[in-house]
């Protein structure tokens, strides 16, 4: 069951205390709940242990684990995109994946300075959506991919070595480009701090951010319903290799 904590209307809070008011007309409101604080950062570590596995791992054992880990990453992918559905107001895609009308006034009112939507803004969010599809696309080709020596996925054996190979250079290839979208996301993370004097990185540590005081806390779904979730992201991270290892 999904628990609201607030209108999501614009009136204003009723006091101080209620919200934590810091300024006069400001105040620190809760938008991030802590499955997508810890998916994000999770997702970070998984990813650079999966580039160092594969760079530096040694033998047999640098191998199994690449492949444990981008399975892992694989059910990280799966939470987000089920938290996305059925999730917190702010976490989920019909909040944040907007037209392209959306986007471009945006970027209109960016030297405006206007503080940015209660969750990820119109651009980010679009950012949000391809920066999964990478993500998830590499455990994805990992699992067909070979190197005809000492890797290969737990599905490669279901297909033809052509497509193995194939598969293969798409996983290596499209690395290359999840780490260009990467370095994208953190260069306009660290814009935003001059560019909108917002601490983006700080919010999605501490999971809340200066506000006006008429906006109204988002609402976040209930734990229960995380953890159900999880069960199933979990249940795909181990299923892959204890069925096809």
């Amino acid at each position: 069951m999904v628990e609201r904590t607030a209108d999501t209307g614009n009136a204003a809070p009723a006091s101080g205390r209620e919200t934590g008011m810091g300024m006069a007309g400001q105040q620190r409101l809760k938008v991030w709940d802590p499955w997508v604080r810890a998916f994000h950062w999770l997702l970070v570590i998984g990813l650079v242990l999966a580039w160092y596995s594969a760079e530096y791992g040694f033998g047999e054992l640098g191998k199994v684990w690449h492949m444990r880990i981008g399975t892992a990453v694989l059910g990280l992918i799966v939470f987000r995109v089920l938290w996305g559905l059925v999730g917190s107001q702010t976490a989920r895609f019909s909040q944040f994946v907007k037209g392209p009308g959306a986007v471009l006034g945006y970027l209109k009112a960016l030297p405006r300075r206007a503080p940015t939507p209660i969750g990820h803004n119109p651009l980010g969010g679009w950012a949000v959506v391809v920066l999964l599809l990478l993500a998830a696309a590499q455990p994805i080709t990992g699992l067909f991919a070979s190197d005809d020596i000492l890797s290969s996925g737990y599905l490669a054996n279901d297909v033809p070595a052509a497509v193995q190979d194939a598969i293969g250079g798409l996983h290596k290839d499209l690395f290359w480009v999840l780490l260009g979208f990467v370095g994208l996301h953190v260069v306009a993370t660290f814009a935003y701090l001059p560019l909108k004097r917002e601490n983006l990185i700080r919010w999605m540590i501490t999971g809340r951010r200066p506000a006006p005081a008429s906006w109204r806390e988002p609402w976040f779904a209930s734990p229960g319903r995380a953890l159900v979730c999880i069960a199933v992201a979990a249940g795909v991270a181990v299923a892959i290799p204890q069925i096809w290892g």
